[in-house]
């Protein structure tokens, strides 16, 4: 005779019955009465996981992670490669970077980006911050500076040069981008992609590298703006974009 184990949801404690409606942990599948859902934990893009693995799971920013699976969302090839970056990123503290950053070959670039929240608040925080690191980065990128062009000259670093985007409208908040370029490289704005508006702030820099070049942006998104509006922009760059440089 086969003896069949009941199922205990993991919330409650208490065991499932045939028929019961049940919600099942995204990362190990194990199950709890659908009752017991709000006593739970959701990730940030609405995934159910059970406590243990809500303790474990490493938060991601992925907006296109349902998107890529939904096979009536057709997603582009461009936002389906972001969606698995953005998905496999991993967390790396200064000694694992430190260590990444000695194997770069010459000319090999490195990229550093942050939302500042205010270049006066914790411009002098991210400075500090910079000297754990042994290299120095290729490029900085910043989103949110809250400051245009026109006060770059009191946030320099010491063997970068700066270019910094206007803001919307003289916003004081929500707003801004820059882009600090080590002076080992010779850079310049890339007016046909920079762009600012209400929903979008980008900032795009061309490198050259021999007979070919490089290009590199930071955009920032506002959250007061429109986010469709702020996603066709986007796509409109994106095809102005050069494809092979």
């Amino acid at each position: 005779m086969t003896v069949l184990i009941k199922e205990v949801c993991n919330t409650c404690s208490k065991g499932i019955s045939i028929g019961q409606a049940i919600i099942e942990c995204s990362q190990c599948n194990c199950a709890i009465h659908h009752k017991c859902y709000r006593y739970t934990n959701t990730d940030f893009v609405g995934d159910f996981l059970c406590d243990s693995c809500a303790d474990n799971a490493v938060k991601r920013y992925n907006p296109f992670k349902h998107d890529l699976h939904d096979d009536e969302i057709d997603l582009d090839d461009s936002n389906a490669k972001l969606a698995c970056i953005l998905e496999n990123c991993a967390q790396c503290d200064t000694k694992t970077i430190n260590d990444y950053m000695k194997k770069l070959v010459v000319r090999q670039m490195s990229v550093l980006f942050q939302n500042l929240d205010g270049n006066q608040s914790n411009f002098d925080t991210m400075c500090i911050d910079l000297r754990r690191y042994q290299h120095k980065f290729s490029v900085i990128a910043l989103a949110e500076t809250n400051v245009g062009p026109e006060m770059s000259d009191l946030y320099q670093l010491s063997d970068y040069n700066s270019f910094y985007q206007s803001t919307f409208n003289n916003k004081k908040k929500g707003t801004g981008v820059a882009m600090y370029i080590h002076e080992s490289i010779s850079a310049t704005v890339d007016t046909e992609l920079s762009h600012v508006s209400k929903n979008l702030e980008t900032l795009f820099l061309k490198f050259s590298t021999g007979k070919s070049y490089t290009v590199v942006g930071v955009l920032y998104r506002p959250p007061s703006g429109n986010l469709d509006e702020a996603l066709s922009e986007l796509a409109e760059i994106l095809d102005n974009a050069p494809k092979n440089t």
